[in-house]
């Protein structure tokens, strides 16, 4: 361990470097190994910096591999899993770069953390007792023999299953993570009544509520409009009261909170109507949940199209779960609007389209904007069009 400090330190005292050149010039002289080792640590500190900050500017908090920092949570969304939680014991099963488990020591009297990687369990262990964190027990076994040796049962059980496989291809199915929650539920159930489980956003959730068992909250969660992860709660109890599903995005002002339930889910029509006054774009969160009646019937606006997934009100809805926008203009897409956008200033929106925004930014020779959007789009009878729109911001 006194070695990896070491090599810390030499990367914390680069300033700032390109890897590639530092390695040519090789200016403080280290030999090729060192050299190498504080270039990847190096690397590893410039990504947890922006990442985990408040992580990045503790003295002898040690790198990993890449793969550990680009899988972690951030503390936002890490806290924000665990804020309604108070346990005496918790145990994360797939530990990874510590972020999860940290925040579970928080909440919870005696917290265990397991990692398969041996060398990444080391580092993470001395990592949290320079953060000080001295509840934790760090363990280095598989999740399933974790699971088998649990004794007595604990309160709350987390698993974020390893999405990468051994050619670096995320992995986005259940059964194709490690370890396959599918197989190892029952044994889990059997030792914890709560169970929390992380999955990559690109998870089909509709499909992982017939696989998972006792599911009772689905949370999708986003940070600055991206989205982050698919949070599943299951409980054997309170899974009889049926499924909640919540999304949140965390903006720089205040988060954009949608909620409704699965179990009483009704047969709503959406209804579509032309553009009106103000357009909204559903945020990420909101747009993985699919939940386009329920936006409608709560916020009382109407869908422009079926597969363009933008609203519209003659009123403004200034808590829209996404971005709100007034229209100035709309107009069927022929060649006479060429002359009408040439030059303007604005963002490209294209959905449902047919053309990459940066195809018509450059057909159109449309610059770079701030608040205004130009929208390439459908209505509701499949025709294109475009909308010029101004952000509104509340």
């Amino acid at each position: 361990m006194d070695d990896r400090i070491r090599i810390n330190n030499l990367a914390r005292n680069l300033q700032n470097i390109d890897p590639s050149s530092y390695i040519l010039q090789n200016p403080d002289k280290l030999d090729p190994e060192t050299l190498k080792r504080v270039v990847k640590e190096y690397q590893f500190l410039h990504k947890l910096k922006s990442k985990l900050p408040e992580w990045a500017s503790v003295n002898n908090l040690l790198g990993a591999n890449i793969k550990a920092i680009e899988q972690c949570s951030t503390p936002i969304t890490a806290q924000f899993k665990f804020k309604d939680l108070k346990v005496e014991s918790s145990v994360d099963l797939t530990g990874g770069f510590g972020v999860d488990s940290y925040f579970l020591s928080l909440i919870s009297q005696k917290h265990t953390y397991n990692e398969l990687n041996p060398t990444l369990k080391e580092i993470v262990a001395h990592n949290f007792k320079v953060l000080g964190r001295d509840n934790i027990e760090c363990l280095n076994m598989s999740a399933e023999e974790l699971v088998s040796n649990l004794k007595p049962k604990v309160d709350l059980i987390y698993i974020d299953p390893d999405r990468r496989g051994d050619q670096k291809v995320k992995l986005v199915s259940i059964q194709d993570c490690i370890p396959n929650l599918i197989e190892l539920q029952d044994a889990i159930f059997d030792k914890t009544e709560e169970l929390i489980i992380k999955y990559s956003p690109m998870l089909d959730h509709h499909l992982a509520l017939t696989q998972l068992k006792y599911v009772y909250k689905v949370v999708i969660i986003a940070v600055k409009n991206d989205a982050k992860e698919l949070v599943f709660y299951a409980n054997k109890s309170k899974s009889k009261s049926g499924i909640v599903i919540s999304t949140i995005n965390f903006t720089d002002s205040q988060p954009e909170i949608f909620e409704c339930s699965l179990t009483n889910k009704r047969n709503l029509e959406v209804e579509y109507s032309p553009v009106l006054k103000y357009l909204y774009e559903p945020n990420s969160a909101v747009m993985k949940s699919g939940l386009w009646s329920e936006i409608a019937e709560k916020y009382s606006v109407k869908k422009i199209a079926p597969n363009s997934h933008f609203f519209t009100s003659p009123e403004l809805i200034a808590n829209f779960p996404g971005r709100i926008l007034f229209v100035t203009n709309t107009m069927p897409f022929s060649k006479k609007i060429a002359k009408s956008l040439t030059g303007i200033k604005a963002n490209i929106i294209s959905r449902n389209f047919g053309q990459k925004p940066e195809v018509l930014r450059q057909k159109f020779k449309i610059k770079e904007g701030d608040n205004d959007f130009i929208i390439f789009t459908r209505d509701f009878s499949a025709n294109r069009i475009v909308i010029s729109t101004t952000k509104i911001t509340t």
